[in-house]
């Protein structure tokens, strides 16, 4: 019902009556993502499997909560721990294990993992998002176009998806106009993220509008001045334009 404050409160007091009931600390780790993002929830997290070592979707909550703050080898050793206990094959899980092996760059694994994900469960959005970074990092540029469209026919205000498709239209030759119109989205969606600027001021420099690729990529750098792309590719714009 959306009343994540009086959830709670049920929450807390069901620990006050039965401090040995795994479900209300997984609960309030919950409530914690939703409504602190701030506050530490992993130790409630961890309380959870203690008082239940069956307890497989406080596995995937503490997993998750790793792989947000970028703790990679604890994600994924809490999955490993998960399967350690009990034979479990479900969509969540392939999930986390994708994105984990995407953010340690084992491609090939994490595609296998996106599509058990994907297999499991057509209905979870999120896995299509996901399959689609895959599919892109492992050359395959129009599957990822697939399936981010399809992500996006319900999720159409996510600018990562869209960033994701137009980074997917680029490296599959798509149309030009088509893939600008996705950076532009991305651009929309979220004005602060330096990457599709870095991508269409790349593309606008290929095509020859050095001035318009030196607005954009002046944007990147301004956003962020650290990387070497962006101002490697702003130099490149700046002497096409005799801006020496």
């Amino acid at each position: 019902m959306g009343d994540s404050e009086r959830a709670l409160e049920y929450f807390e007091t069901t620990i006050e009556l039965n401090p040995y009931f795994a479900p209300p600390y997984l609960g309030r780790a919950l409530i914690y993502q939703e409504t602190r993002p701030g506050r530490d929830r992993t130790a409630d997290l961890k309380k959870a499997i203690e008082l239940d070592p069956y307890f497989v979707e406080a596995y995937l909550a503490l997993s998750e909560d790793h792989l947000e703050h970028d703790q990679l080898e604890a994600a994924i050793q809490t999955l490993e721990e998960l399967q350690s206990v009990i034979t479990y094959e479900d969509a969540r899980y392939y999930w986390l294990e994708a994105r984990v092996l995407l953010a340690r760059q084992d491609y090939p694994a994490a595609l296998k993992a996106a599509q058990n994900a994907n297999r499991l469960d057509e209905t979870m959005l999120a896995a299509y998002l996901t399959l689609a970074q895959a599919y892109l990092v492992n050359d395959k540029p129009e599957a990822a176009i697939e399936k981010a469209k399809i992500y996006l026919r319900y999720e159409p205000e996510d600018p990562m998806a869209w960033l994701l498709l137009a980074q997917a239209q680029y490296s599959d030759g798509a149309n030009r106009e088509t893939t600008l119109q996705s950076l532009a989205k991305a651009i929309e969606l979220n004005p602060e993220n330096p990457t599709p600027y870095g991508y269409r001021g790349l593309m606008l420099l290929e095509n020859g509008e050095s001035q318009a690729a030196i607005n954009d990529l002046l944007q990147a750098v301004r956003l962020d001045g650290s990387s070497f792309e962006f101002n490697l590719n702003l130099g490149r714009s700046l002497y096409a334009a005799e801006r020496y």
